[in-house]
C-alpha cells in the first residue's frame, strides 16, 4: 500500500468515526432533549400538588382566625376544616380562573369566602384576618426553602452518597417561584386581594362607604382583576418589573436558582405559549 492510499485509508477512516460520532451526539442530544421535557412535566405536575393543598391551608387559617376573633358563622359554613369545596364559588373560583389560567398561565381566582364583619370587634382584628394568610404564606416558602437547600447539600456533598432527582429541585423551586409570586400579588393593595382587606378598615370612612356600595363593589371587582390582567400581559412583558423583584426574591435572598423555577414554569401548556410558537 502506497503512502497516498495509506492517507486516504486514513482520512476514509477518521470520516467514518466522525460520522458516528456526530451521530452519537445527535441521538444523546435528543434523548437529553426529551428527558428533559418530561422531567419538567414531571416536576411541574408535583409542584402543583403541595400549591393545591397551601391554598386550601391559606383559607383554613384566615377562617380559624376570622372565627377567633368572633365571626361564628364560620362554623356552619364549613370554613373551618380542609374542605375546599367549601371555600367554591363556581364562576369566580373556577370557570374565569380556568380560562385566564389556559390563555395566558395567570389565573385569577376571587370570592372564595364571605366575613360578617358586624362581628369583628376592631379594626385591627379584621386586618390581622386578611394578614394571616399572607403570614402562613411566608411561613410555606420557608419550609420550602429548607427542603430545597438540604437537597442541595445532599447533591454537593460527596460524604453522603445522595444523588436526589433533579425533578425534586425542579418542582420544590417551581412551587416556590408560585408562592412569591402569589405572596407578592395577594399584599398588593387591589380589590379582592388580601393586600385590600389589610388596609381597608384604617381607610377613612367616606371612602369605605363609597367603596362598599353595592353598584361601586361589583364594578371594582371586576375591573380591578382586570386591570391586573392587562399589567401582567401587556405591560409587564415589556418592563418585566414584577419579574425582577420575584427573581431577586429567590435567586439573592432565597438562594433557588432560577433556571430549576424556569423548567417547571416553561412547561405549563397554555394557548399564549402556543400562539407564540406561531
Amino acid at each position: 500500500m502506497t503512502s497516498r492510499n495509506i492517507i486516504s485509508y486514513f482520512n476514509d477512516v477518521q470520516t467514518e468515526k466522525r460520522q458516528l460520532s456526530s451521530n452519537w451526539l445527535l441521538i444523546h442530544n435528543e434523548k437529553s432533549y426529551e428527558d428533559y421535557k418530561h422531567q419538567s412535566y414531571l416536576s411541574f405536575i408535583l409542584s402543583l400538588l403541595p400549591l393545591f393543598l397551601i391554598s386550601v391551608i391559606h383559607l383554613s387559617i384566615t377562617m380559624n382566625v376570622a372565627y377567633k376573633y368572633g365571626d361564628i358563622t364560620m362554623v356552619y359554613k364549613g370554613y373551618l376544616y380542609l374542605d375546599i369545596l367549601n371555600y367554591l364559588d363556581i364562576f369566580h373560583t373556577l370557570v374565569i380562573p380556568l380560562i385566564t389560567l389556559f390563555i395566558t398561565g395567570f389565573g385569577i381566582p376571587g370570592n372564595l369566602y364571605w366575613l360578617q364583619l358586624h362581628f369583628i370587634r376592631s379594626r385591627f382584628q379584621l386586618s390581622f384576618i386578611f394578614l394571616s394568610g399572607p403570614i402562613s404564606d411566608i411561613l410555606y416558602i420557608l419550609l420550602f426553602v429548607l427542603f430545597y437547600n438540604m437537597y442541595t447539600f445532599f447533591k454537593n456533598n460527596k460524604k453522603f452518597n445522595v444523588k436526589p432527582h433533579p425533578a425534586l429541585f425542579i418542582s420544590l423551586a417551581t412551587s416556590i417561584s408560585f408562592l412569591v409570586e402569589s405572596f407578592l400579588l395577594n399584599i398588593c393593595p387591589i380589590l379582592g386581594f388580601d393586600g385590600w382587606g389589610i388596609i381597608e378598615p384604617y381607610l377613612p370612612y367616606f371612602l369605605n362607604d363609597l367603596i362598599n356600595e353595592e353598584i361601586v363593589y361589583n364594578f371594582l371587582s371586576y375591573v380591578c382583576p382586570l386591570l391586573v390582567f392587562i399589567y401582567f400581559n401587556f405591560i409587564e412583558t415589556k418592563f418585566l418589573f414584577f419579574t425582577k423583584i420575584t427573581n431577586y426574591i429567590l435567586q439573592d435572598l432565597l438562594g433557588i436558582a432560577l433556571y430549576h423555577a424556569a423548567y417547571g414554569a416553561n412547561s405549563f401548556p397554555t394557548l399564549y405559549s402556543y400562539l407564540k410558537k406561531l
